[in-house]
Order: structure tokens, then sequence, then C-alpha cells
């Protein structure tokens, strides 16, 4: 039998395997999601909205660590951006004219998250308005499976809004095919939801007190979708307010974590265990300490 082969085979092997671990952590490392806000300061139109990215939830919950701050409004300052979202793969903005109950809003749509914070390089615009003018859309999602809108009346205090669910991207900005329509607002009425979210895994809502600038926002956290559009089983409750109370947080919204992201893998760790062992193995059958070589003979 020659040896030299049988070296030559474990050695490629030890390199076989060593690459396989190698692409498999790769390939498979959990990816984190990037976040945003969205502020606009309240009862004015003559200032536009602004986009604050974040690089973990807990930044964007609290307002701390910002990683940049984009002023997308390229509808006009006075229809600025009140909303935005993404499934994964499209990016929107919603955008709507402050301090006026006669226009709807509208769906402006991107192919990446630069573009969108940026308002540039459009490649949609839509009316969704299925609510009515006044009771138009002022923020949307999407968990990377459903779609959500919503729904709030301008300039009254009285109602409390609304969030309608989809099954498609197409028929959230449309509007159409509604799934269901909920009433979430455990906040109270006049405090009601102006903004949603989630990551895929997490879910929340934006709370802001209506026409009055003194109150900051409140971003409340929720483990599932049907916590959050019933908003029941609150995880955490949260004033990301770093902009100042009347420059308050209005929207808010993540990249999604895909089903490729949350494969459990061996940790870093486990991995370089289990190459030391792999090494330490074709090692000791040079060795003589395992019968390797006699096994083969």
């Amino acid at each position: 039998m020659n040896f030299g082969n049988i070296d030559m085979l474990q050695n490629r092997i030890v390199l076989l395997t060593l690459t396989v671990i190698l692409l498999l952590s790769a390939n498979n490392a959990f990816s984190t999601p990037l976040y945003w806000n969205v502020f606009n300061i309240e009862e004015e139109n003559i200032q536009g909205s602004r986009i604050v990215t974040y690089g973990t939830m807990a930044d964007q919950l609290n307002d701390t660590n910002r990683i940049n701050v984009f002023n997308p409004d390229g509808g006009g300052a006075s229809e600025n951006v009140v909303g935005s979202g993404s499934d994964g793969s499209t990016y929107w903005n919603v955008f709507n004219i402050e301090n006026e109950t006669a226009q709807g809003s509208r769906f402006v749509t991107y192919n990446s998250l630069l573009d969108m914070v940026s308002d540039n390089n459009r490649t949609g615009v839509f009316n969704p308005n299925g609510g009515g003018a006044s009771e138009n859309i002022v923020g949307s999602a999407s968990d990377g499976i459903f779609y959500w809108n919503v729904f709030n009346i301008e300039d009254e205090t009285t109602q409390g809004s609304r969030i309608v669910t989809y099954s498609s991207l197409f028929d959230m900005i449309s509007d159409i095919n509604r799934i269901a329509v909920f009433n979430p607002d455990g906040g109270g009425v006049a405090e009601n939801i102006v903004g949603s979210g989630s990551d895929g895994l997490n879910y929340w809502n934006v709370f802001n007190i209506e026409n009055e600038t003194v109150q900051g926002a409140r971003i409340v956290t929720y483990s599932s979708l049907s916590d959050m559009v019933t908003d029941i089983n609150r995880t955490g409750v949260f004033a990301p307010d770093g902009g100042g109370v009347p420059g308050n947080v209005v929207g808010s919204g993540a990249t999604i974590f895909t089903s490729n992201d949350t494969v459990n893998v061996p940790t870093p760790a486990t991995l370089l265990l289990i190459a030391i062992g792999i090494i330490a193995l074709v090692a000791a059958s040079k060795t003589g300490a395992v019968p390797f070589k006699r096994a083969l003979v």
C-alpha cells in the first residue's frame, strides 16, 4: 500500500472539510437588518421629513447611535414622507400632504434602501386610498409575508386608527383584496397609531397624540403580527424622540430577516472545534495512535 497516497488523500479530506465548514458559516450566518425612523415636525408644512437609520432595533427604539440622516422629500416639503417600509426586496415611502383633508396619500416604490431614504430612482407611484381621502394612509409595513396599511382620519382626535392587512405588495399599495381590518388603539383614541413596522421577527406600532406638539411619540413592541394589529401582549414601550418632541417619530421600518438568515448553524467556536478534531484525528493516524492506515491496508 502506498502510504504517500493515503497521506495525500487525508490532507485533501481535511482541506475539503474545512472548506465546507467555512462556506456553511459564511452563507448561513445571521445578517442583521437595518432599521429606520421617520421624523416629522408636527403642525407645520414648511419643513420636510427626515429618515434616520440605525444598525439595531434597540438603537431605533431609543433613537441612539444614528448611522445617517436623510431628507427624502422629492415630493416637496409640504408633501413629505409620513411612513416607510420594506418587504425585503422592495422599499416604499408614504407621502401625505400636511394640514389638509382633501387629498389622499401616495405610495412611492424603490429598488433599494438608499433610493428610498433619498427618494431617488422611483419605480412607481400609487394612490391607494380605499378608505377615502380624509381617512388616508399614514403608515405601512411588511414582515416579508403579510402587508398592512395604517389608516387615520386627519385633523380629528375622536376616532382611532385602523390597520388593514393584505397578502401581497400590490394589494397593499393599491388597497385592494383586504384580508382584515383591525382597531388596535390600546393607547387611547386620541393617542392612536400613526406608523408601524417589522423586521420579520419583531413587530411594533408608533403611537402619537394627534394635534399637539408637546408630547413625543412612543414605539410599542410585540412578538407577533396578531398582537400588533390588535395591540395586545405588549413586550415594551419606548420613547425614541431624539429629534425633539415636535420633531418626533411618525413612521418606522426595517429590512427583513429572510428564512436563509435564520437557519440554525454551528457557532464559530463549534466550527473551530470540529476543524481541530478533524486535524487531530488525521495527525494521530499518521503517528499510529489511530489504526487508520492499517484499516486501509
